[in-house]
């Protein structure tokens, strides 16, 4: 199963969306791949395990987590829903990122988080998390040993080659496991819209790192400053040290080449100047319906490039990612699907899909097939044929 991140929604028909609704859905998801033949990281396995121990316990997540690691780590400034951590009396740090029109950082609006559950609902701080990093690295109560050895227990190997000082990398229960100059790291990071985390611990040295950052481009100085922390403690020569500063900048410049070239990526024979649409804009206007992804809506609005044109917009204000879809015409019935969001704050890039739109033999619009796979973390997601319904 695919990440499938897109799908996951914060509200349904007017109610907040709860982790039985998006584990519900999984059934309308496609599958990319037979069971354990490829490895995919995928948040809504992580909401599906939050909804099993829900259901086994009778109790919601954030009640068993305070109850059985929390409160008896003293964790007392950590929190897994909004309100209760607005309410709290430490201050709520606010989410921002960076416009590069505007050159200022931008205040996102805080997440729901209620749908998102297990797979990263846990508001905390430094001070916090590092009382159940100190847990794990010393294998202390409240879990048993046992527990605390299978948390160890790799399961599977995770794609990609050594590289930034790291060895091969396996996965385990939430963690990534490998290798640092010898030693055993423990590691595992997170993001939401405008919010990271990156968390090492290596039990072999009874260290660890706990970085939170409020942008939506923190990892980068996370892990720059993290790492520093980290190659100072195990006394790692300067020359021997990963240039993390390099590695986002090479990400950077990947992402801003992908965006630059997005039609050359999607439609690399594509003819110029493009064929025209068998429909005009106007008469693709409609609602578009798709089982596991829900409903986009299509408006026109001027093309930011091109006077006198017109793109397609469809805004998904539902969605947990607070997305929106622009429609940019290529060739006949084939067009560009860009999706602009907070996650995307500070970068030129935005994410980008093929689309077609299909058309009945009334010669109206009967559905558009979109592509769905994101370049900023490769992963085929297969191809959602949304229905006119409207």
């Amino acid at each position: 199963m695919p990440s499938h991140d897109i799908s996951s929604v914060k509200e349904i028909d007017g109610r907040p969306a709860l982790p039985r609704d998006i584990v519900r859905n999984l059934r309308n998801l496609p599958m990319t791949a037979e069971p354990r033949v490829t490895v995919y990281y995928c948040n809504l396995m992580y909401v599906t395990l939050s909804y099993v121990i829900e259901t086994v316990t009778g109790k919601w997540l954030g009640d068993v987590l305070r109850e059985l690691l929390w409160e008896p780590l003293g964790m007392k400034s950590t929190y897994f829903d909004l309100q209760s951590a607005l309410d709290a009396p430490e201050h709520m740090a606010s989410g921002y990122a960076w416009k590069s029109d505007k050159e200022e950082y931008e205040e996102i609006p805080f997440m729901t988080l209620t749908e998102v559950s297990g797979a990263g609902s846990v508001i905390s701080n430094v001070v916090d998390y590092a009382k159940w990093v100190k847990s794990l690295i010393h294998q202390s109560g409240p879990l048993s040993g046992d527990v605390h050895k299978d948390i160890r227990t790799p399961r599977v190997f995770w794609p990609g080659e050594p590289g930034n000082g790291l060895d091969l990398q396996l996965y385990g229960l939430g963690w990534v496991r490998t290798l640092h100059k010898g030693h055993v790291l423990y590691t595992h990071s997170g993001g939401m819209h405008a919010y990271g985390a990156e968390v090492y611990w290596f039990p072999e040295v009874k260290y660890g790192v706990v970085a939170l950052g409020n942008t939506a481009k923190c990892h980068v100085v996370e892990e720059i400053v993290g790492w520093k922390l980290i190659d100072d403690k195990l006394g790692v020569p300067e020359k021997d040290r990963a240039d993390f500063g390099a590695k986002w900048s090479k990400a950077e410049e990947k992402l801003d080449w992908l965006y630059d070239n997005a039609l050359d990526v999607l439609y690399p024979d594509r003819p110029n100047p493009g064929l025209p649409s068998t429909l005009s804009t106007s008469e693709l206007l409609g609602t578009y319906y798709n089982v596991g992804y829900g409903n986009i809506t299509l408006r026109e609005e001027p093309h930011p490039d091109k006077p006198g044109e017109k793109i397609l917009v469809a805004d998904r204000p539902d969605s947990t990612w607070n997305y929106s879809m622009r429609f940019h015409h290529v060739s006949g019935d084939h067009w560009i699907v860009y999706l602009p969001a907070p996650i995307y704050g500070g970068r030129k890039y935005v994410d980008f899909m093929a689309a077609e739109f299909k058309v009945g033999a009334d010669g109206k619009p009967s559905a558009i097939e979109i592509v769905w796979e994101s370049r900023t973390d490769p992963m085929p997601e297969g191809t959602a044929e949304y229905k006119r319904i409207a």
